[in-house]
């Protein structure tokens, strides 16, 4: 690869989040920038700066789709693109397929709350975009249903890490990716010492009748937010003033 197929747009757009997160300084150089953080060494870019900064990005997918069974798909995309935009696009699609509720507390506007912690979905997304096994082929996938939100991730547990680690708050990560994670960890879209699924657990108090699920199946991580029962059934037919008081 060579410099060339570099996009100078986003690696401006990176150096200005950066810059804006205080958690580095880089210089407004966009090459004296990536060859500071290690993205482009000896005048050609690492496999790291193609998968955030490309012009035209490397045919990595992430597949993500709503389902109203797991034979009817009812909205359906493939995103490939640079990194942080796919988790942009994701998460907007995201979004626009879970369900919320309203309520109101007697002042003049409505609260809205989604089915999900939007955090924690950003999170286990995050962590799929960064963690995942890129000398795997396969895409992240993404399977939103009326009562379950499934995430797959290529690539299994890294540097010996365990699910059973990840249900405790003192596990300790190993970066299969370095160069992404610093990448995200400088424009303050993670944290860098393994602390996700703490957040995540953290999201969840606020929403007990969502059950959370991780397990290690065909080659790679599947996370699960599930709704209980009757919280999903009323979630699918439309019901938004009994949730919000159940809620």
């Amino acid at each position: 690869a060579s410099l060339d197929e570099l996009s100078l747009g986003k690696i401006e757009a990176f150096i200005e989040k950066v810059n804006q997160s205080g958690r580095f300084i880089l210089d407004h150089s966009p090459l004296l920038a990536l060859e500071k953080l290690k993205f482009i060494v000896g005048n050609r870019p690492t496999w790291g700066a193609l998968l955030l900064f490309a012009e035209h990005p490397p045919r990595h997918h992430l597949h993500i789709g709503r389902f109203k069974t797991p034979s009817m798909i009812i909205d359906d995309r493939q995103i490939t693109d640079t990194l942080f935009e796919a988790v942009e696009q994701a998460m907007k699609f995201i979004v626009s397929h879970i369900s919320v509720a309203f309520s109101f507390d007697g002042s003049l506007q409505r609260k809205e709350r989604f089915a999900y912690p939007l955090a924690a979905l950003r999170e286990v997304l995050l962590n799929a975009v960064v963690h995942r096994d890129y000398g795997n082929s396969s895409d992240i996938q993404i399977k939103i249903f009326d009562d379950r939100i499934t995430f797959f991730s290529p690539g299994t547990l890294y540097g010996g890490l365990t699910v059973e680690d990840l249900k405790t708050d003192t596990y300790q990560s190993r970066t299969r990716n370095k160069l992404i994670a610093e990448a995200f960890y400088l424009t303050n879209n993670i944290e860098k010492y393994g602390s996700g699924f703490i957040r995540i657990r953290k999201e969840l108090r606020e929403y007990p009748d969502v059950k959370f699920s991780i397990e290690e199946i065909s080659g790679g991580v599947l996370v699960t937010f599930r709704l209980s029962e009757g919280l999903s059934e009323g979630l699918s037919e439309g019901l938004s003033e009994g949730l919000s008081e159940g809620l």
